[in-house]
């Protein structure tokens, strides 16, 4: 009898390896501190980025309390709800104002250069 010989999806180990270790967490993480090493070195003065000890505690704290929360906010979910509620604030201005800025009436009466629909004045 011969062996059969292992196939494995690649996409498939690959999943397994990001999403059964905690090796895709890490990455992120590693991700953000390279980011925020390169923010901090840009926003800070000369004189207090010369201390490693600085560069490495504002580096940290940007990379782990700053940037993750942030990285952490954009997943697809929360992308989508953005989305449907900037648009459906987009269509509710859109009924407003078209029910707002509408052309007079008939039963609107022509006062004093204004339109009065006999409607109590409104502040």
């Amino acid at each position: 009898t011969t062996a059969k010989p292992f196939t494995a999806d690649a996409s498939q180990v690959l999943e397994e390896r990001l999403f059964s270790t905690p090796m895709l967490k890490e990455c992120e993480l590693d991700y953000n501190r390279v980011v925020a090493f390169r923010l901090v070195r840009a926003l800070l003065p000369r004189n207090e980025s010369s201390s490693n000890v600085v560069m490495a505690l504002v580096t940290e704290i940007m990379g782990a309390c700053v940037l993750q929360p942030l990285m952490n906010l954009w997943i697809p979910s929360f992308l989508n709800e953005l989305i449907v509620n900037a648009m459906t604030a987009k269509q509710v201005d859109e009924t407003t104002t078209d029910e707002t800025f509408s052309e007079p009436n008939a039963e609107d009466t022509m006062t004093n250069g204004t339109y009065d629909s006999g409607d109590a004045n409104i502040m």
